[in-house]
């Protein structure tokens, strides 16, 4: 009788164990499947960050008195900042970057790198800056930006669409600009650049 109920211990203990496997299988499945979809939800996150075209409007910021920290440089009719000082008061609040567009500096409009309301000052100045554009199209930024996104070698400049820019901005700006994959969509230059390394490794 012992033994007997040994074998009917030793059958039930089986059942438990086929049981927590089976559920363990289980759970990992579930968790394959759940990462699975974190990981296409951060992708699709991932594109709709570079295919939004939506513009972020112009803002401004208040710089304290002194020195304002940032340089600028003019790329056709924009403004833009190539650098920015450590010191730079408004810099910290992470309301200026590299490739803003100044559009004004109390109400007054900057007409040229040197121009006097960019020098120090023992007052409060108020900041006016550009939006800023996230887009694949090229055709949506200005002319300043684009010049200065190929000056500095910025990846984007090679891989977006120039397609419309002739349209937009004229044929003579287009020459001027001379994008290293003008006449081509982003998505076919990229794929022909992914194409190209696959071929290269075989």
């Amino acid at each position: 009788k012992q033994a007997s109920d040994g074998k009917k211990k030793g059958g039930s203990s089986k059942e438990v164990d086929g049981s927590t496997k089976k559920r363990s299988g289980e759970q990992k499945q579930n968790d394959n499947q759940k990462g699975g979809d974190e990981k296409k939800e951060s992708s699709t996150k991932k594109r709709k960050v570079w295919a939004s075209n939506e513009p972020r409007p112009s803002y401004t910021v208040t710089a304290p008195p002194g020195p304002l920290g940032f340089t600028i440089k003019q790329y056709s009719d924009d403004f833009i900042v190539t650098d920015i000082s450590p010191s730079c008061a408004i810099q910290p609040q992470g309301k200026l970057r590299t490739g803003d567009v100044i559009l004004a500096i109390d109400g007054i409009e900057i007409t040229s790198e040197d121009d006097d309301i960019l020098q120090q000052s023992d007052n409060s100045r108020v900041i006016t800056i550009g939006g800023r554009v996230i887009s694949m199209n090229a055709a949506e930024h200005s002319k300043g930006s684009l010049l200065y996104m190929k000056e500095r070698g910025m990846p984007m400049s090679r891989i977006m669409d120039y397609s419309s820019v002739g349209e937009r901005y004229g044929e003579e700006f287009l020459e001027e600009l001379n994008p290293p994959n003008r006449g081509k969509s982003g998505g076919r230059l990229l794929a022909g650049a992914l194409s190209s390394f696959s071929a290269g490794r075989k």
